[in-house]
């Protein structure tokens, strides 16, 4: 019902002849949108799993018990 009730409104406000440009215009935007949202996801992923993996590699390292050196 509220979609129903934008669209009216949008459609006394534009008029008719500007309203396939504006919701041309509001889509491109939205898709903009929805794409930044989709690679700062991928960003935070990616920091997430190197973050990890130096974690890992941090405790990998502390566990490894060193060789005694040899004497000469």
């Amino acid at each position: 019902m509220e979609i129903l009730v934008v669209l009216l409104l949008a459609l006394v406000v534009f008029g008719p002849e500007q309203l396939p440009g504006v919701a041309r215009r509001l889509g491109g935007w939205t898709a903009r949108a929805r794409n930044m949202f989709k690679d700062l996801s991928r960003q935070v992923e990616r920091e997430l799993a190197a973050e990890e993996l130096r974690k890992a590699v941090a405790m990998a390292r502390e566990t490894v018990v060193p060789e005694p050196s040899q004497r000469s």
